[in-house]
């Protein structure tokens, strides 16, 4: 349980308030969703953990919630805060300065933009197939799930690929999940490589994002190096920690589920239905919101300044713990990546991404199980995750 626990406000009654920590539950370490599931099961209760905040558990509680940035601000997105001494943009931002910030992104996350990305995609998978197939097994996250999106991000600003190790470990380093590095460190040797990457693009611009991002201005006003660090920084911790847990979810079930699994490799047609079954069983976010006025919500009292919890799971699954996949097309109305003005800007690219690794992996690797002796680990926090899924497979 967190250490960081907080004195009761004396508004909030006492029969709603808990202990529930959704960053250090045990049963996040087997299972995620089932853990954000077995939440105490008040409409919305007070919990003394990670400094206390509240956490609403009532799908259209929450989906308001998402929908009304004038009450549920992201001014200030993380609980209980971050080893991240600047803010997010344009996520910590509400309208109208959101929408300002956030245009100045869109045009490279769009549908059409996001194709253009297909047969790169594809090359990548390829290539990091061809770097363990034939070994008939793999530590699927280590080796694809993290590397896919580290691919694709560090060539869209032109740095590295070699580099994927050390970005991909100070990202986990933020989070707390590497052993001798604290989210300080983590956060300085980030922030230091990021600047540093923004400086060369700077003093020698070129085609990369970076440099697309450095020529853009707001209100007449060119991006600062700053700026441009808020919105590299933001793009680079959030396109690869999601999309790197999402297919870990993903294989993870496909792995105990065979009929689904070999459904999607004599069928590339299914791929997109599987994609967003896949987002929609196994959506990662615990948002956090920021009570901008004192409101009466969920049937309780809040106070400007507290803290609140949106735990997407909850959104999509209400109390069901079975997941039941359709590849038939259930068109299901999905939250994996958020609602309202902050929606996820790069849900089309991350789709495409999910969509990709299903279709090159299974013509490739139609059959699969998970390796019994190395048993699977997850995490909770703001955006939920495994931290190990191993797979084996026949050698060709």
């Amino acid at each position: 349980m967190s250490t960081q626990n907080a004195a009761v406000p004396g508004h909030v009654p006492a029969e709603v308030v808990e202990t529930w920590d959704f960053i250090r539950e045990p049963g996040f370490v087997d299972d995620p969703h089932g853990t954000v599931l077995s939440a105490p099961s008040h409409r919305a209760f007070w919990t003394t953990a990670n400094r206390g905040h509240w956490v609403l558990t009532d799908p259209d509680d929450i989906r308001e919630a998402l929908q009304t940035p004038a009450t549920f601000s992201s001014s200030s997105v993380n609980i209980p805060g971050s080893a991240h001494s600047r803010r997010l943009l344009p996520v910590e931002l509400d309208p109208p300065d959101h929408g300002r910030y956030r245009a100045l992104l869109a045009p490279f996350f769009t549908p059409h933009a996001s194709a253009r990305l297909d047969q790169q995609l594809r090359t990548y998978t390829d290539e990091l197939l061809d770097s363990f197939i034939d070994d008939g097994e793999c530590d699927f996250i280590a080796q694809f799930a993290s590397r896919l999106p580290a691919k694709l991000f560090l060539g869209l600003f032109d740095l590295p690929t070699a580099d994927a190790t050390e970005i991909l470990r100070w990202i986990e380093g933020l989070a707390s999940r590497v052993p001798g590095l604290s989210p300080f460190d983590a956060s300085k040797q980030l922030d230091g490589y990021l600047y540093a990457a923004i400086d060369d693009r700077l003093a020698t611009p070129g085609g990369d994002l970076i440099s697309q991002l450095a020529a853009r201005e707001i209100d007449g006003v060119a991006l600062g190096r700053d700026d441009l660090f808020d919105f590299v920084y933001l793009l680079l911790v959030a396109g690869l920690d999601t999309t790197t847990a999402v297919m870990a979810f993903g294989w993870r079930h496909l792995a105990m589920n065979p009929e689904t699994r070999r459904r999607i490799a004599l069928d590339p047609t299914s791929v997109p239905a599987a994609a967003e079954e896949i987002l929609y069983w196994f959506p990662l976010p615990n948002l956090g919101r920021t009570v901008a006025h004192d409101v009466d919500f969920a049937g309780i009292s809040m106070h400007a300044g507290e803290r609140v919890l949106l735990p997407i799971t909850l959104v999509h699954r209400g109390g069901h713990h079975d997941v039941d996949m359709d590849l038939d097309g259930a068109n299901r109305r999905s939250y994996a990546f958020g609602a309202g003005p902050h929606r996820c800007l790069g849900s089309h690219l991350a789709r495409r991404e999910i969509g990709i690794a299903l279709e090159r992996w299974h013509a490739r690797i139609p059959e699969y199980e998970l390796d019994d002796s190395r048993p699977t680990h997850g995490h909770g926090g703001p955006i939920m995750g495994l931290d190990q899924v191993d797979l084996r497979w026949p050698r060709p």
